[in-house]
């Protein structure tokens, strides 16, 4: 297994933390075009019925004048997000179930395939998005794309919020790992 002080160990920490920094920054850049907007877009992303996903939409287009391009800009830097923190997520339960295999083969398992829900948290985001977009488009909600926005959001949610407790969980262990050595 690599150590974090061999060349291999140090190349995956430079990627990780490469993307680590694209994801911020790429984050940071989605958020500028509904900064102060009526309604966080996550109202529109977890919106399962077209009238949800309507009254988003009327608030934005009452509120703001350049609705449609403010909305349409945070979609695009919204994917570049998606394509630095579904590997980063990815690559960090790699990690982690890296640091359970030696002694806790099973629970690496998990890791593992969870790193490969990470992509998948990824490709449903692209399809949330879509969805989003043909409302952006129209200027209101057309079944059944609410539904089929939400449904990806609510599923890629949920991946990521199994991501984070394994990442904590891997954290902990980590750490219990390294006082038992000292």
């Amino acid at each position: 297994m690599n150590s974090l002080l061999t060349i291999g160990g140090a190349a995956k920490w430079a990627v990780v933390l490469t993307l680590a920094v694209l994801m911020s920054w790429t984050g940071s850049l989605a958020r500028i075009p509904v900064k102060g907007g009526p309604v966080g877009i996550v109202h529109l992303e977890l919106a399962f019925t077209t009238r949800a996903a309507d009254r988003f939409m009327q608030a934005w287009i009452t509120a703001r004048p350049t609705w449609q391009r403010d909305l349409n800009a945070a979609q695009a830097w919204d994917t570049w997000f998606i394509c630095t923190y579904a590997p980063l997520f990815a690559l960090l339960c790699w990690l982690a179930a890296d640091q359970f295999a030696p002694n806790l083969p099973r629970i690496a398992a998990v890791g593992y395939a969870l790193a490969g829900a990470q992509l998948l948290a990824g490709a449903l985001d692209f399809i949330e998005n879509a969805a989003m977009q043909r409302t952006i488009d129209a200027g209101h909600a057309t079944a059944p794309w609410p539904l089929i926005g939400a449904t990806a959001s609510a599923t890629k949610w949920a991946l990521i919020l199994v991501f984070a407790l394994y990442a904590v969980i891997a954290g902990i262990h980590w750490l219990v790992g390294f006082v038992q050595k000292l």
